[in-house]
């Protein structure tokens, strides 16, 4: 048992230090800074426009600035997941990892956990950046720090689906430009399908993250969350039984 549990700890720590080189860590954490970077001066720029607007200063500060803070998410998770296998696919690397005692849908899995934790300090890092705004510069009695916080933890539960299938598309394609490509397809047919009153649509990843930007309000939309919590889930079992029939072979 103790053997098991050191070789748990050695593999993640493995993971830890090739995401590290791999540039991974850096381009999640540099996608909040210049998230947070990016909401600070577009709220400088337009805070006039946006508190004359007719919704509710809350909703303007969320919705209005995530919009571009969710593009740049997204470009950070299509390069981040585009060089998470690069190591792996390189002098047959996943080949050799199927002689370790160490079952590839286990490395799927901890890549995943380690990229989760990245990217939700992307986003800490970017809401506090939105809750210091807001503390700041809305009118008084209409902040609500509670509301920031339901929000954040609705958009990063909702780009899970779009950062589990990254995963799987980097850990089957040998060639990291496919990873981006695909990437930015799935970028540009969300943009395209986001304004559809169509539910089917939700089935795009990339739709399900970019909807709260297309919104008048800042409240959690259960059906996107229901099925962004489906999608994820189904996407991370695909992506254990990929990675281990890719053991098999």
């Amino acid at each position: 048992m103790e053997g098991m549990k050191a070789m748990g700890t050695y593999s993640v720590s493995i993971e830890m230090q090739k995401l590290r080189r791999a540039g991974v860590l850096n381009t999640l954490f540099f996608a909040g800074i210049a998230g947070a970077i990016y909401a600070v001066l577009n709220w400088l720029v337009r805070k006039d426009y946006l508190l004359s607007a007719d919704v509710d200063p809350m909703t303007a500060l969320l919705t209005q600035l995530y919009g571009v803070i969710s593009l740049l998410n997204v470009f950070a998770i299509i390069v981040s997941t585009s060089n998470i296998y690069s190591i792996e696919h390189k002098n047959n690397g996943l080949r050799k990892m199927h002689t370790l005692p160490i079952k590839s849908g286990s490395v799927f899995l901890q890549k995943l956990i380690i990229l989760v934790g990245a990217l939700a300090l992307t986003y800490v890092i970017e809401f506090a950046s939105l809750a210091i705004l807001g503390g700041s510069y809305l009118p008084s009695g209409t902040f609500a720090l509670g509301e920031v916080l339901q929000f954040a933890f609705y958009v990063f539960l909702i780009i899970m689906p779009c950062l589990v299938f990254m995963l799987i598309i980097s850990m089957i394609s040998p060639n990291m430009w496919i990873t981006v490509g695909i990437g930015i397809v799935g970028f540009f047919s969300g943009m395209s399908m986001v304004g559809m009153d169509n539910r089917i649509s939700y089935l795009n990843p990339f739709v399900l993250l970019l909807k709260p930007a297309m919104e008048l309000t800042s409240g959690m939309n259960i059906v996107i969350i229901s099925i962004a919590i489906i999608e994820t889930i189904v996407l991370i079992l695909l992506g254990i039984f990929i990675a281990n029939k890719k053991t098999e072979e």
